[in-house]
């Protein structure tokens, strides 16, 4: 990975550990506001969210192996299978010295 592509992802994760923390300081003040009153049932809660990554993880797995599936079909087209051949060349012949020359 190139050194600009690096510092393109890490800005990727750096915006989403800020929106990770946006997230759980409203999740927390839900929770002082609204979560004493309105009781959640955690297991049920854990539960749905257990699957739901369960669910991406294996969505994930199948396009890495669709991806590889997608290379390994076309990889015959992009590869030389051999070394290409070299055209014979016919030795080079000497000029030919005119008469006049000679």
């Amino acid at each position: 990975m190139a050194v600009h592509e690096v510092a393109e992802t890490e800005k990727v994760f750096e915006s989403v550990r800020d929106l990770e923390e946006t997230v759980l300081g409203a999740s927390r003040e839900w929770v002082k506001t609204i979560g004493q009153a309105m009781p959640v049932e955690m297991p049920v809660v854990r539960t749905a969210v257990k699957s739901t990554f369960d669910f991406a993880e294996a969505m994930v797995r199948a396009q890495f192996e669709f991806a590889h599936n997608v290379l390994r079909a076309v990889e015959h087209v992009t590869t030389p299978t051999s070394t290409p051949k070299k055209v014979a060349r016919r030795p080079a012949t000497p000029a030919r010295v005119s008469k006049k020359a000679a």
